[in-house]
């Protein structure tokens, strides 16, 4: 069943079943429900300006990137996304945009 913000959420029985037989399927499926938790995560909690921001989960290391409005529009994306459940590292390359320092 699909929730309000357009994600499926993850048959963990399936995934379980896959991942017992060493399916790189389940690792790849992991990090996109990762990417769609920040994501939905940044949009429910955070400035409409932070939509532009592309994010990429890998092994539960989450890479933001992108270009932000501000310094604290940067702070409270990655404050944000250190709090996503199963978050293990993150990279921040967002660039705050010239002239809007």
């Amino acid at each position: 069943m699909e929730n309000a913000f357009g994600v499926y959420p993850l048959d963990f029985l399936k995934l379980l079943k896959l991942w017992r037989t060493g399916s790189n399927l389940v690792t790849a499926e992991i990090d996109r429900d990762l990417e769609r938790r920040v994501i939905n995560y940044l949009l429910q909690r955070c400035f409409h300006v932070l939509r532009a921001v592309d994010v990429e989960a890998r092994d539960g290391k989450v890479t933001l990137r992108g270009k932000v409005p501000s310094f604290y529009a940067r702070q409270v994306c990655i404050h944000t996304c250190q709090r996503v459940a199963g978050v293990a590292e993150l990279s921040d390359q967002l660039e705050v945009r010239e002239g809007d320092k």
